[in-house]
C-alpha cells in the first residue's frame, strides 16, 4: 500500500473535538439546584398573650391551632387572662418567650399577662369570644375603625385542604399587605374556642359555631404605599378608596361546619357578627364582610338556607351592611339558586354576594374557542359560522374542517364533587349551544353521539384522612419502593385491592383506548378533557392517559404551578387551562408579590383589595358599580398552555388593565419602527461576523459554508418577526414549548437548503463535466456536437442505455451519451416521476388503514396554512433533492458498467502520458486510465449522499417535542427510514459498481501478467515485471473516495447525520428540565 493511500489516523485530532463538545454538554446539562434547608428544629416554650399560637405567616392556622392545643392536652395547663390597669391589646412579639419555668414562678400568681379586661376580678378563658369582643371594644374606644374579614376555608384533615389553606393565608396576607397593612404579631394567632363554650352552655348558639375559630390582627402601616385603584379602573372605582380602617382582624372559618351540617349557614354567619361586634363601642366603626365561601356547593346550601328564613327578619338580623365576596365559586347562578328559592329573598342574597371569579360558563366557552382554532369541534355546525357567532374576537381564524363530521371528545370528572358535576354539565350545554343538536349519553357511560363521559371518585391515590396511618404507610412505601423497581412498585400500587383507586384508572385508560380505536375510522378521539377538582387526581390521569393519547388534545380548568414542575411536565406539556386568573396580576397590581401557586390565590389576592377597599355602608360602597367592574373580568377568563417550564398565556383577550398582557408572538409588527431595529442589529452583528470569518479563513472549502449559515439565520431572524405577526388569533412564544412557528421556521430553512443543494450539485456538476473533458477528451474533440438518437423512453429508462458495438468505442461517445442522458430536463423528469409514485405509494399506505396521518399541533387559520404550504415545499424539495441523486448515481453506475463491460478507446495523448508514467504497454496502462475516471468522476457524486441527510436532520429536529406536541408516528418513522434507505442505495449501488469495475481491472490485469509469462525476456526486460506488480498493488489499494473503506464511507458516515439530530431533539428536552 502507497503511503498517500492509507487511512490517516484521525483519533489524535478527533480527540480534541470530542472533548470541546463534551465540555459544552457539561456546561449545559448543569445539575439541579437542591435546596437544603439547615434550620434547627424549634424549641417550643409558651408564649404570654391572648395570641399565644406560634404560626408563620405561611402557616395553615388550623394545624398551628391544632398543634397548639395537643401540646395544651399533654402539659395539663389550663391558663387564664388575668385583667391589668393597662389598656393594651395586644402583647409585645416575644416579651415573655423563654420565661416559663416550673421552678421560678407560678404562671396564674406570679405573671401578669396582658390583656384588654379592666374588671378585678373576674377571669375569663384565654380563647373565649369575651376576650376577642373585649379587643375589638377597646379599639373602637380608641377611635380606632376595624375592618372584620371573614374567612371561610375547608378545615378537612386531607392533603389539598392543607394545601388550601397554606395558600389561602399566603395569598390573603400578600393582599394586606398590599393594601397597607401589617400583622402586629407576625409570629403568633389567637383562636376562639367555642366548643368550650358550647360545653359549659348547650343551649347559647356556639354549639352551632365552628369548634374553634383562629384569628390574627394587623394594622395600616402609614410606610407602605398601597394600590392606587383608582388608576387602575374607570373613575366609578374611586369610592373603594374611601373611609380605610386602621385595623383589619380576619377570622379564619372552618368553611365544613357550613356546607355538611344542618345548620342554618346564613343564620350562624349573622349571629357570629353579632357576637363579635354587639360590645363594641362605635358600631358604625366596624366593617364586616365575608370571603368565601369555600366551593360552590356551600354556596348553593346558603341559597337554599334562605327559604328556612322568615322574610321579615332580611333586613335587620342577617349580615346587615355586610358583603360576601365569592372568590372560588364557579358554578353558574342558575345550577345555584336552583327553582325553588323565593325572588324576594333571591335578590337579597345575590345584592350580598359579589363573585369575583369567572363562572364555569365562561370558562366552557373559552376552551371550546379554543378548540375551535386547534381544529376540533365536537359539534355538527359549520365551526366558521359557529366561532363567527359564538367566539367574534376569532371569526375568520378557525381552520376549515376536512369534513362535516364532529370530532371525538371525551369527558373525565368527579362523581362526588358538585364542581365537577357542574362544569361537566355546562360543557355539554356550550357544545349544544355552538352546534346544531344536543348529544344524548347512554347508560354505559358512552354516549350515541360524540361526547363520552367517564367519572372516577376523588381522591385516587387513596390516602385517608388517617394521619399517623398515612405517615406510617408513606414510610413503609418509601421503604418498599427503594428495595423494588420502578415497574414492580408500580404494580404493587395497581393492586385491585385496599383504598387505591390507580386499578380503576388503569382501566380506565384501557377502556377509553378500545373507544378511540372503535372510533378511529371517524378520527379517533380528538380531545380529552378533565373536569375535577383535585390537582392531584388530574396529574395522575394525565399520567394514565397522556402515554395511550400522545397527540389528543388535553385540557382543564384551574392553573395551579404544579402542572409545570419538572416532576409533572412529561404528562402535563401543552394541557389546555381556562382559569379565571393566571398566577399574578400586572406589575400595578401584583406590585412586589411573587406569583402564586394558583388561580385561586390570586383571585383572593385581588379579592382581598377590592373588600379592604370596599366600606360597609351601602351608600359608598355601590354593589352594581362594584358588579359592573368586576362583570367585564368574568367575561374575559384567562387561556393557558403549559410549556416546557411554565404557563404559557394565550388569552382571546387583553388584560384590561388587571391582567398581565399575553406574551405572543404575533405582537411583533414590521409597521413598528422600533421592532425593525430589533431585527437590523442582530443581522448587522451576524452579518459583520459572517464577513470577519469568510476574509479570515484560508480554506476556501468553508467560505460557502459561512455564506449559508449567514443567509439561513436571516432568514430565520426576518420569519421570526415577519410571518407569526400575520397570525391575528397569537401566536405563542417561539422557545416555550408550545409553538408551531419553530418547526415551520427549520422547515423552511430545510426547504430552502434543499434548493440551495440542489443548485450545488448542478454546479459540481457542471464542473467535474469541465475536468473531465479537458483531461479524457482531446482538444479537437471538446465542444462537437454529437447526433442525438436516444429516445425519450431511452431518456427516461437508464438500464436501456447500452452500446452494441463490439468494437473499440471512442470515450467521448460514452460520456456524449451519459450528459445527454443527465441533462436537467432529464433528470428533473426523471426525479419528478419517482416522487409521485413516492407519494402515491405513501397516500395508498395511508388509504389502506397501515397508518394514521400525523397530528398537526396548529393555532388558527393562519398557521394551519402557512404550516401546510411550507411542509409541501419542503417535503417535494427533499423528495426532489434524493431523487436528483439517486438518478444521478444511477446514471453514473450504468456508465461504469458499460465501460466495464466495453473495449474503450481513450485519447491518444492520454494513454501516451500514462505509458510514460508507468513504462507498461498500452493495453495495461488503459486500465489506470478507466480507475482514475472512475475516482475523478465519482468522488463529487459520492458526496452527495450526505446531502439529503442533511435535511433529514432540520426534518427531525422540527418535530422535537421541545418545540411543541410533535410526536413521531409509524408513518413518520417509515417515511425517514424508507426516503434514508433510497438514498442510501443510491450511493450502494454506486460503491458496487466501483468495486465491480476494479476487481474486473485486476482480474484483467492478473490475467494479461500471466500472458506476458510466456515473454519472459519482455516481461523482465527493464523492469517491467516490478512495474506490473506494483500496478496491481497501488489498484488493490487504492481507498480513495468511492473506493473508501466502508468504516469511512459516506453510506455510514451519512447515517449519523439524522442520528445526531435525535441525540439533539432528546439533549433539548433534558435541557428543557432546566430552564434552558
Amino acid at each position: 500500500m502507497s503511503e498517500q493511500n492509507k487511512p490517516a489516523d484521525k483519533s489524535s485530532q478527533t480527540t480534541p473535538a470530542i472533548a470541546v463538545v463534551a465540555l459544552l454538554i457539561s456546561l449545559f446539562a448543569a445539575q439541579e439546584i437542591i435546596f437544603k434547608p439547615t434550620r434547627p428544629a424549634m424549641i417550643h416554650t409558651e408564649r404570654m398573650s391572648t395570641e399565644d399560637v406560634r404560626s408563620r405567616l405561611w402557616q395553615d392556622p388550623f394545624q398551628a391551632v391544632e398543634l397548639y392545643k395537643k401540646q395544651d392536652s399533654v402539659s395539663g395547663k389550663t391558663f387564664h387572662i388575668r385583667s391589668t390597669k393597662e389598656n393594651h391589646t395586644q402583647s409585645q412579639p416575644g416579651i415573655f418567650e423563654g420565661l416559663i419555668s416550673d421552678t421560678t414562678f407560678n404562671i396564674e400568681n406570679k405573671l401578669n399577662r396582658l390583656t384588654c379586661h379592666n374588671e378585678e376580678p373576674p377571669e375569663t378563658a384565654a380563647h373565649s369570644i369575651t376576650e376577642l369582643k373585649c379587643q375589638i371594644y377597646k379599639e373602637t374606644e380608641k377611635q380606632n375603625s376595624v375592618h372584620i374579614l371573614a374567612v371561610m376555608v375547608p378545615g378537612g384533615p386531607y392533603a389539598e385542604y392543607h394545601e388550601w389553606r397554606l395558600r389561602s393565608r399566603y395569598a390573603l396576607i400578600s393582599g394586606l399587605h398590599a393594601a397597607g397593612y401589617m400583622p402586629i404579631d407576625p409570629e403568633h394567632i389567637g383562636f376562639v374556642d367555642f366548643r368550650n363554650a358550647c360545653q359549659k352552655d348547650k343551649k347559647n348558639s356556639y354549639c352551632d359555631f365552628p369548634d374553634y375559630m383562629p384569628y390574627e390582627w394587623f394594622e395600616l402601616n402609614d410606610q407602605l404605599k398601597p394600590i392606587s385603584i383608582e388608576e387602575l379602573s374607570d373613575k366609578e372605582l374611586e369610592l373603594l378608596l374611601k373611609n380605610k380602617k386602621e385595623k383589619v382582624l380576619i377570622l379564619w372559618l372552618n368553611n365544613d361546619t357550613f356546607a355538611h351540617s344542618s345548620i342554618n349557614s346564613l343564620e350562624v354567619l349573622g349571629q357570629l357578627k353579632k357576637e363579635i361586634i354587639s360590645n363594641s363601642k362605635i358600631e358604625s366603626e366596624i366593617s364586616f364582610n365575608i370571603i368565601g365561601p369555600h366551593d360552590s356547593g356551600t354556596l348553593r346550601k346558603m341559597y337554599a338556607d334562605m327559604n328556612r328564613i322568615k322574610k321579615e327578619s332580611l333586613p335587620d338580623n342577617y349580615l346587615n351592611h355586610s358583603h360576601i365576596f365569592a372568590t372560588s365559586v364557579t358554578a353558574n347562578d342558575e345550577r345555584l339558586i336552583g327553582k325553588t328559592l323565593y325572588q324576594d329573598r333571591g335578590n337579597w342574597l345575590n345584592d350580598k354576594i359579589i363573585r369575583t371569579i369567572s363562572p364555569q360558563d365562561k370558562l366552557a366557552h373559552a376552551l371550546l374557542c379554543e378548540l375551535a382554532l386547534r381544529g376540533v369541534t365536537p359539534y355538527r355546525a359549520d365551526p366558521n359560522k359557529s366561532i363567527s357567532r359564538n367566539c367574534p374576537d376569532l371569526a375568520g381564524a378557525i381552520p376549515a374542517r376536512q369534513s362535516n363530521q364532529p370530532h371525538h371528545m371525551v369527558l373525565i370528572g368527579e362523581l362526588d364533587t358538585f364542581y365537577s358535576q357542574t362544569l361537566t354539565a355546562t360543557i355539554l350545554k356550550k357544545i349544544a349551544e355552538f352546534g346544531e343538536n344536543q348529544n344524548h349519553q347512554n347508560n354505559n357511560g358512552i354516549s350515541e353521539g360524540h361526547i363520552h363521559t367517564f367519572n372516577y371518585l376523588r381522591g385516587l391515590d387513596g390516602i385517608t384522612s388517617e394521619h399517623t396511618a398515612t405517615s406510617q404507610d408513606s414510610k413503609g412505601k418509601e421503604s418498599q419502593a427503594n428495595k423494588l423497581n420502578d415497574k414492580e412498585f408500580k404494580k404493587q400500587l395497581e393492586r385491585p385491592t385496599e383504598t387505591s383507586q390507580l386499578d380503576y384508572l388503569v382501566r380506565l385508560a384501557e377502556q377509553i383506548k378500545h373507544l378511540d380505536k372503535i372510533k378511529a375510522s371517524e378520527g379517533g378521539i380528538q380531545a380529552i378533557g378533565i373536569t375535577g377538582s383535585d390537582p392531584y387526581d388530574k396529574l395522575l390521569i394525565l399520567q394514565a392517559l397522556r402515554p395511550k393519547f400522545p397527540e389528543a388534545l388535553f385540557f382543564t380548568t384551574d392553573l395551579d404551578a404544579r402542572f409545570f414542575h419538572s416532576s409533572e411536565i412529561k404528562w402535563t406539556r401543552n394541557l389546555i387551562v381556562a382559569s379565571p386568573f393566571g398566577l399574578q396580576l400586572n406589575d400595578e397590581w401584583q406590585k412586589n408579590t411573587p406569583p402564586f401557586r394558583d388561580n385561586y390565590q390570586t383571585a383572593l389576592y385581588f379579592t382581598t383589595l377590592l373588600a379592604l377597599h370596599c366600606p360597609h355602608t351601602e351608600g359608598q360602597c355601590s354593589v352594581s358599580t362594584l358588579k359592573e367592574f368586576l362583570k367585564k373580568l368574568q367575561e374575559q377568563p384567562r387561556l393557558f398552555e403549559i410549556g416546557n417550564n411554565n404557563a404559557v398565556d394565550l388569552s382571546h383577550t387583553a388584560g384590561n388593565g388587571i391582567h398581565p398582557e399575553p406574551e405572543l408572538a404575533s405582537v411583533i409588527k414590521l409597521s413598528d419602527w422600533e421592532k425593525i431595529l430589533k431585527i437590523s442589529g442582530p443581522l448587522l452583528a451576524i452579518a459583520f461576523l459572517a464577513i470577519l470569518l469568510y476574509y479570515s479563513l484560508i480554506q476556501e472549502r468553508f467560505k460557502p459554508i459561512i455564506v449559508g449559515v449567514f443567509i439561513s439565520i436571516t432568514l430565520l431572524l426576518i420569519f421570526y418577526h415577519t410571518v407569526p405577526s400575520l397570525d391575528d388569533s397569537g401566536s405563542e412564544p417561539f422557545a416555550s414549548g408550545t409553538s408551531i412557528w419553530p418547526a415551520i421556521g427549520i422547515r423552511f430553512v430545510a426547504a430552502i437548503l434543499a434548493g440551495y443543494l440542489l443548485y450545488s450539485i448542478y454546479q459540481q456538476l457542471k464542473e467535474n463535466k469541465e475536468a473531465i473533458e479537458k483531461e479524457y477528451i482531446s482538444p479537437a474533440s471538446v465542444g462537437e456536437d454529437t447526433k442525438k438518437t436516444k429516445s425519450l423512453w431511452a431518456k427516461l429508462n437508464i438500464d436501456r442505455w447500452k452500446m452494441n458495438s463490439k468494437e473499440p468505442i471512442p470515450f467521448k461517445d460514452f460520456w456524449s451519451d451519459y450528459l445527454e442522458s443527465r441533462t436537467i430536463s432529464c433528470c428533473s423528469v426523471r426525479a419528478i416521476l419517482m416522487v409521485i409514485l413516492y407519494v402515491g405509494f405513501v397516500v395508498l399506505l395511508i388509504q389502506s388503514g397501515f397508518f394514521d396521518i400525523p397530528k398537526i399541533p396548529f393555532r388558527g387559520e393562519v398557521s394551519s396554512n402557512i404550516h401546510t404550504a411550507i411542509l409541501i415545499l419542503s417535503i417535494f424539495s427533499y423528495l426532489m433533492l434524493i431523487f436528483i441523486i439517486v438518478d444521478v448515481a444511477h446514471l453514473c453506475s450504468h456508465l461504469i458498467r458499460l465501460l466495464k463491460e466495453h473495449n474503450v478507446k481513450w485519447p491518444a495523448n492520454l494513454v501516451n502520458i500514462n505509458k510514460s508514467k508507468y513504462s507498461l504497454p498500452q493495453e495495461a496502462v488503459e486500465h489506470k486510465i478507466l480507475l482514475d475516471f472512475i475516482h475523478r468522476h465519482t468522488i463529487i457524486i459520492n458526496k452527495f449522499i450526505y446531502y439529503p441527510f442533511f435535511i433529514l436532520f432540520l426534518v427531525i429536529l422540527s418535530r422535537a417535542y421541545y418545540f411543541d406536541n410533535w410526536q413521531i408516528t409509524p408513518l413518520l418513522l417509515f417515511v425517514f427510514g424508507f426516503t434514508a434507505l433510497i438514498a442510501l442505495s443510491s450511493a450502494i449501488r454506486l460503491r458496487i459498481a466501483a468495486q465491480d469495475a476494479r476487481k474486473d481491472i485486476l482480474q484483467k490485469l492478473d490475467s494479461y501478467s500471466s500472458q506476458l509469462l510466456e515473454n519472459r525476456a519482455w516481461y523482465e526486460k527493464g523492469g517491467s515485471s516490478a512495474k506490473l506488480k506494483l500496478l496491481i498493488g497501488e489498484i488493490r489499494d487504492f481507498k480513495e473516495g468511492v473506493f473508501q473503506p466502508l468504516s469511512h464511507h459516506p453510506i455510514v458516515l451519512s447515517v449519523l447525520i439524522p442520528l445526531s439530530s435525535i441525540v439533539g431533539v432528546y439533549l433539548l428536552e433534558y435541557l428543557a428540565l432546566f430552564a434552558f
